[in-house]
């Protein structure tokens, strides 16, 4: 695929480093230059042991961001609803609410750093 686009593996590899080095701010210009992602509903929500990925493109954060996820059982974290009319996911064994703004933004819990 390098080839078919011009990109040498050397180029993608610096693409990847400053994908996963600065997600935040990539999305940050994303939104200035493209305006706010409004039209990503949740499509589908997994858990495993240590992250919550909240399917619209795809998004995966750390539990730990989230000290009430991270302290819920897979079972309570397989439960959850679509919530906001889609860009929101509730689950409610445990009376968790989260945005797919701040999800986007990697927003973390107040007090987690």
């Amino acid at each position: 695929m390098a080839r078919s686009v011009g990109f040498s593996a050397t180029e993608l590899g610096e693409v990847r480093r400053l994908v996963v080095t600065y997600p935040v701010q990539l999305l940050d210009a994303w939104h200035d230059f493209f305006g706010p992602a409004t039209d990503l509903c949740v499509k589908h929500v997994l858990a495993d042991a240590d992250r919550l990925t909240v399917e619209l493109m795809a998004i995966s954060v750390p539990l730990a961001w989230y000290p009430r996820l991270a302290e819920a059982t897979l079972e309570q974290l397989s439960r959850w609803e679509v919530a906001g009319g889609g860009y929101g996911v509730h689950l409610p064994e445990i009376d968790e609410d989260s945005s797919t703004e701040g999800l986007l933004r990697g927003a973390r819990a107040p007090g987690v750093t």
